[in-house]
């Protein structure tokens, strides 16, 4: 009967071991499960922070692409009229020179429409005999050669004079 009475003591402390670490087991997984609802919480707290900043450096992208497209052409603008007014001021000296007539008519930046036909010439000099259309361009290409015949196409049809 002492045997029985120890396997029974001993039977009684095991089962007070499990319910003990069941319950050390519910608490631990409730501390697990609550951290992890944190977690999840502040994973989406940093998803909708990625997120807003991702949004925000691109429409700050596009600002700053707009901001520097504005300037390119702001730059090319001056470039196109640093080179018209290198030309302007030597073109009665050249034409003088080269062609030898003294143009009596000299005009910078003529915008002219006639209709729907319209366009702009960098300079105009007129001589008695002759009339000079120029172009100032900052760098030569060929598709300018082409676009100056038409440019004079027009300039015939604008003035007709």
């Amino acid at each position: 009967m002492a045997v029985l009475e120890e396997r029974v003591n001993q039977l009684e402390e095991m089962v007070m071991r499990l319910v003990y670490i069941q319950q050390k087991t519910e608490i631990e997984m409730q501390r697990l499960q609550k951290e992890m609802k944190e977690f999840k919480d502040e994973m989406l707290e940093f998803k909708e922070w990625a997120k807003k900043t991702i949004e925000e450096n691109h429409e700050w992208s596009k600002r700053e692409v707009r901001r520097i497209n504005k300037q390119w052409g702001e730059l090319a603008n001056k470039m196109g009229t640093i080179v018209e007014d290198i030309v302007f001021p030597a073109v009665r000296p050249v034409i003088k020179k080269y062609f030898h007539c003294d143009p009596e008519v000299l005009m910078m930046n003529v915008e002219r429409k006639k209709g729907e036909l319209r366009e702009e010439f960098d300079v105009i000099a007129v001589c008695k005999d002759k009339v000079f259309l120029i172009e100032a361009k900052s760098t030569l290409r060929a598709e300018h050669v082409v676009q100056m015949k038409e440019k004079m196409n027009r300039f015939k049809e604008l003035f007709e004079e």
